[in-house]
């Protein structure tokens, strides 16, 4: 019976309660020792003695390390851990003590520690990380204080230990959501609730991360309850798991009370419930309390003495000036359980009354309770005012009743009234102002809750989300900036910008931006207008510094010093800064520092800049004590700073998190000073400069933030090498790197100071790499012929013949040499071969693949675009008519020496001079036009093997050296030279993947040429060495036949070539004969089984919702061995090695039908490693150009993660999987958890009264009657027709955002998802024309909020030659506006399309390339159909997921319209509108102020619901 779960938890707690008490501890040991002997000779025993061995050693862990004499406690302890971790066999044990905490790290543990590091073998810092959170969430906050200090420097050790690991985790995406939960927990830990060792703890973890993700916007989303379950039966299921922590408490009053509690709940119908649903592993404890009196008692409230609660009503009740917060809260909840009609709830009185932690948590539901009861309205009335009056006001000064608060209103907000109300028409929010709301939110920091009731006070106010001008309402406009300028987001503050032209909003707005030097002369206004104030010092000095006018700030401050000396004082970290950064260790002894040490005695330690300099000081005397003094206080100040900072400021945190690194890396600096070897010093430092090495990746996204990391490295070097020799090397690569990465962030004048101290203080003057740098900065600046005359200078002092037998010389020399050859083919200032042969020679320099594919791909591109312009010379009307008048010359002398010859000529004389002269100048143009053809072979020869070698010697350029490799190979297949090339060198096979359909499409079996044998054999090597993302383009091809006679347009619309199909079946049946044989049969018949489905005839099926039998071949494939599933991106195998991955295991036996016009089938793939996947199969659809927009789609996205600025914003296409298999059926990957915008705004056709327009605008007219009303207008009154569909058709999309995502921070996050995503997809969609973009073919992403468009068949403005013409850019309709919040198109959306826009512009040739080689792809055509575009715009209703595309035959008249598209995508790339040449900000206002033109909007087709 002792081994029961619940009773030998008593046991072991109460045991582990008491063993502290010195009169117990030798009784209680010997029988704790009894308990796990007999448990670990018992299997079941022992699997419940498994789920408290963390408790049982840490419990034991104090008396082990205890020094009691003659007692015989702590061998016994010791004898306990070790029994429990070296003599145990079973599995559950052993798991235990694989999570086992960290055991303090004491000579008495060593040899415990060794077998528990052997039995958890070797675990990646994933897997400790995930561990330590694990253990945060099963433990909760019954943790030991010792444990928690083991567990934290435990992991300090792991991330010590495993930088490298660390480094790899922080690179990659996948692992951003457990490191932002990491360091949220290790925040949690430095709250004001911990003792200083265990912030402390927790800082040198967070030390050893840094700001690892300087964008991120939010760290941490409540946990979000589940919309199948009742909120207040979530409440009570929770409320189990609490009362059931509470049995193993150390309190004893508290367990007395809990278990009271437990057994009266257990009694009622919900507590039931409650319990049946409960998941977590401890329910087993809960049962003994289940009464088994089957006649069920009645629940009362545990018999204890309690005090009488006070009436709901009284203003002492709400007031939290008189007492601290725990017994205000006890006191408040205790009173509403009086109040609320639960039985639970009134049963957990007690509970309420004496935990505060509880009352806390219990006080939302109470909350909750009471305005569900109609009987309680003047009572919520009451509670209303008093919220207002006592919480929302200046009488509440506390920021955890502010917190409470503001979570309670967020939960509250969740409970729906009737159809056609909102959650402010409820009676508990009658008294209280959202603004004020907004604004208490704002006080604790909680910016995201601000934001959120300050846009929910403005739909109150005004019925939606219209923002009040600056003059009606400065508070909202105050709350706004200030919340936005808080958030660590970039674009957002600019949607207020248009609204607040003051000078204090430009430099919050500069200041943003970086924009330095505009901030230092409006804080300049700002001074001569308001006066010397610390704040506007401060800001002026912060410009200075941030612009690195060292000098001049030093000058200020000194001048300062004497006039206000005051204010002099305020702003001391700058004098510290400027201190330690020139290491100034005598600075204290000055004037100005005498000044600021009288001043700043009081406050010492405080500052950062103070600390660094004290420590450093520390450091260059070598004064241990006072270093570990300093730094200590040091990071327990920054510690304590971020415990205060709120969840919902990730800006102000990670600041803090630099000061941590910067106090670790000083740390790090003083080991090495310390050293006792002196002679490995300079190794150690480079050691250590490799670790900062292979964290600059960080840097170079976040140069500002990072800025005082980097000028400290170069301190550290100045401060522990004292020998002037070994110093130079050091701080010559620092200030070279500083210089390099202050100059790619825009800092021109740091980095030219950086070079400065290189010329001056390391007197490097003729240093050619520092004066290469030089040259840079110069042409970063726009100073370009300076820069070119510096490198030819350069080059001329440092001859080839001078960096023999010294490899880093000669590497400098190759990059001055490719820097020259590189400017000159951008300035194109000197002939073609000077720049090529610059480049050349830098070549031969480098020695390394990355600097060769570097100048490999400069040279590929220079060439390149000498073939290009000579190519548009030779298309020009010039050269053109220059060759007519070049023939007509050659007809005159023809002409000239017949009648010459017949020699009756009077005039013989002067035709003989003429004669003369016409054969010097069709001599002239014959050599003219010799030398073009020449040249046009030369660049293109040099053009197609510098791409080849860019390939061969590295990856960086692998997108843009392809496709222009391809498209100049196909423009150019009869060229022998050209596919000699190609013969001869062998590229590696992954990077033709990309475009292996548009290479395979090209393939002809009647053609015998050397291109066609190239292309079979390329072909031919990517699929044997990537068969499964290759295999499925080839299958199509020979599949260009199968197309079902009841496809409409005709069988032959849809063919392949023969000769296609013939070439294609010739390659799969030599494969046959490969390794690949059996994978090629299986594939094989899989694909079979796909076409079987996708032709199968389901009209008579058409009105079936459910699941329908699956009669197709499909259904009797079982096991693959070879086949990965289709649907799933696999990685591209460098080493062409997949035997890895998942493999198809079978699919469902049967199918459901989406609705559409050709009846898809969503089916179930099952693969071998368990996981299900849908799939969509289409038939009677050509999927062939939805297959090429995603894979523009992806390389669009290589372009945008290429760009800082897109980056870090996270810009991308949501892309998903389309494999055609014939001409006329294909498959495609089924995008999960997401609903058209349409369904969600207007609901489906059979529900329609689910749409939030239904819901939350009930009186409005209904989307079916706007498109009525719409089909019904006449030209002439179109316009007036459709701006009254729009008075009566509201907008609503916002409340997407607040239904989905609850948690304020999660709600700011992904309602800005969806705002980039609408942006670079807008953006994107006009650029390549896509459109039939209603509202059913655009998806949201219900967890990420991402866009997802489907239906792609309408691209390269094939929208335009519709029967009624799509007139906007894209879709940015007002639904589409209103999801964007209250800043609407301003902001966020309109800067995140002009960075989409800038890259893609900046990127115009490389698009250019990769869409032409799509467009003139032999298997596709750009034009629609006569019959296609009728299908596009039907007259009815059947618009669902899948679209209203019927086919995408190719047109009649062949491929001719593919230049017309291509010319107008060059046209959009150069920013030409209408015409005129626009700026990248003038194109984008251009174009939304299209697709928002009302004039435009009415014009558009009534089923794309322009209203919607």
């Amino acid at each position: 019976k002792a081994f029961k779960p619940s009773i030998l938890r008593d046991v072991i707690y109460t045991i582990l309660r008491f063993i502290q008490v010195a009169e117990l501890q030798e009784v209680l040991c010997e029988f704790l020792m009894k308990l796990s002997s007999q448990a670990l000779n018992h299997k079941e025993k022992a699997t419940e003695l498994s789920r408290h061995v963390n408790a049982i050693v840490t419990g034991l862990v104090p008396l082990a390390l205890s020094k009691t004499k003659g007692k015989n406690f702590p061998s016994v302890s010791l004898q306990i851990i070790q029994q429990l971790v070296f003599n145990s066999d079973h599995v559950q044990i052993i798991e235990s003590i694989k999570e086992l905490d960290p055991l303090p790290d004491d000579p008495i543990f060593s040899v415990i520690l060794k077998e528990q590091q052997r039995i958890k073998g070797k675990r990646s810092l994933g897997q400790e990380i995930s561990s330590f959170l694990k253990k945060k969430v099963n433990q909760g906050r019954h943790v030991l204080h010792a444990t928690k200090i083991a567990r934290l420097n435990y992991l300090k050790t792991q991330l010590k230990s495993k930088r490298n690991e660390m480094n790899e985790m922080l690179k990659r995406e996948e692992h951003r959501a457990l490191i932002d939960e990491f360091i949220w927990e290790l925040i949690k830990e430095c709250s004001p609730q911990n003792e200083d060792d265990v912030k402390y703890a927790a800082g040198e973890c967070l030390g050893e991360f840094g700001a690892v993700d300087p964008y991120a916007i939010a760290f941490f989303f409540s946990s979000a309850i589940s919309t199948d379950v009742d909120i207040l039966l979530e409440g009570k299921i929770q409320l189990l798991d609490k009362l059931n922590a509470y049995l193993v408490d150390s309190d004893i009053k508290t367990i007395q009370i809990a278990s009271s509690t437990l057994k009266q709940v257990l009694i009622t119908p919900s507590g039931t419930s409650a319990l049946e649903k409960l998941k977590s592993s401890g329910s087993d404890f809960i049962l003994p309390f289940v009464s088994k009196n089957s006649s069920r008692p009645n629940a009362v409230a545990p018999n204890l003495s309690l005090p009488k609660p006070l009436e709901i009503h009284l203003d002492q009740l709400w007031d939290v000036s008189q007492k601290t917060y725990s017994t205000w809260i006890c006191g408040l909840s205790y009173s509403l359980t009086k109040v609320t009609a639960d039985e639970v709830f009134k049963i957990c009185n007690s509970m309420c009354n004496y935990r505060s932690d509880f009352a806390e948590f219990l006080f939302p539901y109470l909350m909750l309770d009471v305005i569900l009861d109609p009987k309680n309205k003047k009572v919520i009335q009451m509670i209303s005012k008093k919220i207002s009056e006592w919480l929302l006001s200046d009488k509440n000064h506390s920021d955890e009743v502010t917190s409470l608060i503001l979570k309670t209103l967020n939960f509250l907000r969740r409970h729906k009234l009737e159809k056609g109300k909102l959650f402010y028409d409820g009676d508990i929010w009658s008294h209280i102002d959202l603004l004020d709301v907004a604004s208490k939110a704002q006080m604790c920091s909680a910016f995201f809750t601000s934001l959120q009731y300050a846009e929910l006070w403005c739909e109150k106010q005004f019925g939606g989300l219209e923002s009040p001008d600056t003059a009606s309402s400065p508070r909202f406009e105050k709350i706004m900036l200030d919340a936005y300028s808080n958030i660590n987001e970039p674009d957002g503050i600019y949607g207020l910008q248009s609204r607040n032209y003051s000078l204090e909003s430009q430099i919050i707005t500069y200041e943003h931006e970086g924009h330095f030097s505009k901030t230092l002369g409006a804080y300049d206004m700002l001074m001569h207008r308001m006066g010397e104030d610390v704040k506007n010092a401060s800001g002026l000095l912060n410009s200075l510094q941030s612009l690195g006018h060292w000098n001049t700030l030093d000058l200020y401050l000194k001048g300062m010093s004497s006039k206000n000396p005051s204010v002099y004082s305020e702003l001391s970290e700058f004098q510290y800064r400027n201190a330690w950064q020139e290491c100034n260790w005598n600075f204290e002894l000055t004037k100005e520092g005498q000044i600021l040490s009288l001043e700043g005695k009081e406050e010492e330690g405080v500052n950062f800049n103070n600390r660094a300099y004290v420590a450093l000081r520390a450091l260059n005397e070598k004064d241990s004590s006072s270093f570990w003094t300093t730094l200590k206080q040091a990071k327990l100040n920054v510690v304590k700073n971020i415990g205060l900072v709120s969840a919902e400021s990730t800006k102000n945190i990670y600041p803090a998190l630099v000061k941590l690194q910067f106090f670790d890396e000083i740390e790090d600096g003083f080991y090495i000073a310390e050293s006792k070897d002196k002679n490995t010093i300079s190794n150690q430092l480079k050691e250590l400069q490799s670790q900062w090495d292979d964290r600059m990746f960080l840097v170079k996204n976040n140069f500002e933030l990072f800025e005082p990391i980097l000028t400290l490295r170069g301190v550290l070097t100045q401060t522990i090498l004292k020998k002037e020799e070994e110093k130079v090397p050091f701080l010559r690569d620092h200030f070279l790197n500083f210089s390099k990465l202050a100059r790619r962030a825009g800092k021109f004048q740091l980095a030219s100071n950086s070079i400065y101290q290189l010329k001056s203080q390391l007197n490097l003057n003729s240093d050619a790499a520092c004066q290469l740098e030089e040259a840079n900065i110069l042409w970063s600046m726009g100073e370009k012929d300076k820069a070119i005359s510096l490198v030819k200078w350069l080059a001329k002092r440092n001859p080839p013949s001078s960096s023999k037998g010294n490899a880093k010389n000669s590497e400098t020399l190759a990059s001055i040499v490719f820097y020259l050859g590189k400017w000159l083919s951008q300035t194109r200032s000197e002939g073609s071969n000077q720049a090529k042969d610059s480049l050349l020679e830098a070549s031969e320099l480098y020695s390394t693949a990355p600097q060769l594919c570097k100048a490999y791909f400069t040279l590929a591109k220079y060439s390149d675009s000498l073939y290009e312009g000579l190519m548009a010379k030779m298309k020009s009307i010039e050269f053109t008519t220059s060759q007519k008048l070049r023939s007509h010359k050659e007809r005159e002398l023809e002409k000239c020496n017949q009648l010459l010859s017949k020699g009756n000529n009077a005039n013989k004389q002067d035709l003989a001079r003429h004669i003369k002269l016409l054969e010097r100048q069709t001599e002239l143009d014959h050599q003219e036009n010799l030398k073009l053809r020449e040249d046009k072979k030369k660049f293109l020869n040099d053009a197609v093997s510098f791409y080849i070698k860019t390939m061969q010697f590295g990856d960086k350029y692998d997108i843009r050296a392809m496709f222009r490799l391809c498209s100049l190979w196909f423009n150019n297949h009869s060229e022998e030279n050209i596919n000699q090339f190609l013969d001869k060198v062998e590229i590696p096979s992954r990077k033709f993947l990309p475009l292996i359909y548009q290479i395979a499409s090209r393939m002809n079996a009647s053609e015998k040429s050397s291109f066609q044998k190239i292309l079979n054999q390329i072909i031919t090597r990517v699929c044997l060495d990537h068969p499964h993302h290759s295999l499925y383009q080839l299958f199509a091809l020979s599949n260009g036949d199968r197309v079902d006679g009841s496809t409409r347009g005709g069988k032959n619309r849809f063919s392949v070539d023969k000769d296609k199909i013939k070439a294609a079946t010739m390659i799969i049946s030599q494969l046959s004969t490969s390794k690949h044989s059996e994978l090629i049969r299986e594939m094989q018949s899989m694909i079979d089984g796909y076409i079987d489905l996708a032709f199968l005839d389901a009209s008579e099926k058409k009105k079936e919702t459910g699941p329908i039998a699956m009669k197709s071949s499909l259904r009797n494939i079982k096991r693959q061995q070879l086949v990965a599933v289709p649907t799933v991106n696999l990685a591209i195998d460098p080493n062409c090695d997949y035997s890895d991955i998942p493999f198809v295991n079978g699919f469902s036996s049967s199918f459901k039908l989406v609705g559409g016009l050709n009846l898809p089938k969503l089916i179930e793939c099952y693969d071998s490693k368990g996981t299900v996947y849908r799939q969509l199969v289409k038939g009677h659809d050509d999927l062939r150009q939805d297959a090429v927009m995603q894979q523009i789609f992806q390389l669009v996205n290589n372009l945008l993660y290429e760009n800082a600025q897109t980056r870090k914003r996270r810009l991308k296409i949501r892309t998903y999987k389309v494999i055609p298999l014939t001409p006329a059926a294909g498959l495609l990957e089924w995008v999960e958890n997401t609903i058209p915008i349409g369904e969600y705004l207007i609901g489906s056709a059979k529900n329609p009264k689910e749409g939030a327009h239904s819901r939350y605008r009930s009186r409005d007219k209904t989307s079916n009657e706007c498109r009525k009303d719409l089909t019904a207008a006449t030209e002439n009154n179109r316009f007036r027709k459709y701006t009254e569909i729009c008075e009566q058709f509201k907008p609503v999309f916002h409340h997407f955002f607040l239904e989905n995502f609850h948690d304020p921070a999660e709600w700011f996050e992904k309602r800005l998802n969806y705002t980039r995503s609408t942006a670079s997809n807008s953006i994107v969609g006009y650029i390549v024309g896509l459109g039939d973009r209603h509202s059913q073919n655009i998806l949201i992403d219900k967890s990420s909020a991402e866009l997802v468009h489907i239906d792609l068949g309408v691209a390269f403005e094939q929208g335009k030659t519709l029967r009624t013409p799509e007139v906007v850019p894209f879709r940015l309709t007002r639904d589409i506006v209103d999801g964007m919040g209250i800043t609407g198109c301003e902001g966020v959306f309109r800067r995140c399309c002009e960075e989409t826009m800038n890259v893609l512009r900046a990127n115009h040739q490389a698009l250019i390339t990769i869409v032409e080689v799509f467009i003139h792809d032999p298997l596709y055509r750009w034009a629609l159909s006569p019959l296609q575009a009728l299908g596009l715009q039907r007259e009815d209703d059947d618009i669902n997921v899948e679209g209203n595309l019927e086919e995408n035959a190719a047109s009649s008249t062949g491929n001719t319209d593919a230049e017309r598209a291509l010319l107008r995508l060059k046209q959009k790339l150069l920013g030409y509108e209408y015409g005129e040449a626009l700026t990248v900000e003038g194109q984008v206002n251009q174009l939304i102020t299209e697709a928002q033109d009302v004039e435009k909007l009415c014009c558009m087709f009534p089923g794309w619901a322009p209203w919607i």
